[in-house]
């Protein structure tokens, strides 16, 4: 998403960044599983309840987080 695509979303949705902050914590405070069970529940909140990004864009950003190291990766790597 461009500078200019978060501006629009940010104008259309007066309360956006408390939104975003406010489904992030709860996804992540009650969610049980780790990264992989986070992701299809953010793609659902995102993508299909709030619109505000689109199927190919989420697909770019997992791609480009599984690539990363982390606690993930780590486990995987066991």
């Amino acid at each position: 998403m461009s500078n200019e695509e978060l501006k629009n979303v940010a104008a259309a949705c007066p309360n956006f960044y408390w939104k975003l902050f406010q489904s992030t914590f709860l996804i992540s405070a009650f969610t049980v599983g780790g990264g992989f069970v986070i992701i299809p529940l953010l793609r659902a909140k995102y993508v299909d309840e709030y619109g505000w990004l689109s199927d190919k864009e989420t697909l770019n950003l997992v791609s480009i987080a599984q690539s990363m190291p982390g606690v993930v990766a780590g486990r995987l790597s066991l």
